[in-house]
């Protein structure tokens, strides 16, 4: 309940603060622009612009814009761009192309909730072809918004933009992690936030003795794939314990590591005895392993 409280009060002053600073870009289903093509809740719409005929976009100085939306008791309203653009759409049937965003994101996190998506063409569209793909690059779904093309059966690519709100679990450090340290519920403190923009893919689910830090981490550090290697089981100087096996019997032996190890990794070990001899090992476990 608290989770969902403080979701619905961020997103109230998202809200707030949409409504305060004007777009970069606003999309019309029409060539007029009228009030409340910037503002939707509006009780009296009033036409702001119009699109010139045959063309498909109109692009307004902010200073302008601001001066104008003033004269209308818009006062609070803040820009970040130079000019702000209109561009004209088609009402288009964009389900199946929101479905095929939705799953790139549901494959790349198990826990996540998608809770808007919106995806527009980059030029005007009167129709969606009958027959296409949807194509997402591969490191789409690190970030909130993005582009994308589907491809037609003539091989024609057709560019769209995507904004998705999304929230997910992740993985922070919970205190400074050193090198070589071991992941687990005492490091590490899962927390639920919003997707934004991530640098490589963040963690959503550590096991006990699975993995390690890559390098050192700072406090509070976003957990990603460039953070963490494999858990290695053997470490390089210390005894193990070797399993030699052949069809009627098994023998163990101690060793010493020559490097490092994990699950299933074949490394070099050398006998604990007057002979010295290196063998090779797979890692089976913590400090044990089989002879190969």
């Amino acid at each position: 309940m608290l989770l969902k409280t403080l979701l619905l009060f961020f997103l109230s002053l998202e809200l707030l603060f949409s409504n305060t600073q004007l777009k970069d870009e606003y999309f019309v289903s029409c060539d007029e622009i009228k009030l409340s093509s910037l503002f939707p809740q509006v009780k009296e719409d009033v036409l702001l612009y119009k699109i010139t005929e045959g063309r498909t976009t109109k692009r307004v100085a902010s200073k302008e814009l601001m001066t104008l939306l003033q004269s209308y008791g818009y006062k609070e309203l803040t820009y970040k761009s130079e000019y702000i653009q209109f561009t004209k759409t088609a009402p288009l049937d964009t389900k199946k192309i929101e479905e095929e965003i939705k799953k790139v994101f549901k494959e790349r996190y198990k826990q996540i909730d998608i809770l808007s998506l919106e995806v527009r063409p980059r030029g005007y569209l009167e129709v969606l072809p009958t027959e296409y793909t949807v194509h997402v690059q591969s490191k789409s779904h690190l970030k909130s918004q993005g582009a994308f093309y589907i491809k037609t059966n003539e091989k024609k690519k057709i560019f769209f933009d995507f904004l998705i709100k999304a929230q997910l679990e992740v993985y922070f450090a919970r205190e400074s992690i050193k090198r070589n340290t071991e992941l687990s519920s005492i490091n590490t403190l899962k927390k639920s936030i919003i997707l934004d923009k991530f640098r490589s893919q963040p963690l959503q689910n550590i096991a006990n003795g699975a993995l390690q830090s890559k390098h050192n981490i700072k406090k509070d550090t976003l957990l990603t794939s460039r953070d963490i290697v494999a858990l290695a089981l053997v470490r390089r100087g210390e005894s193990v314990n070797v399993l030699l096996k052949s069809d009627n019997m098994s023998i163990s032996f101690p060793a010493e590591a020559l490097e490092d190890g994990v699950y299933e990794q074949i490394i070099e070990v050398q006998k604990q005895n007057a002979t010295k001899i290196k063998i090779k090992m797979r890692v089976m476990g913590k400090n044990t392993g089989e002879a190969i």
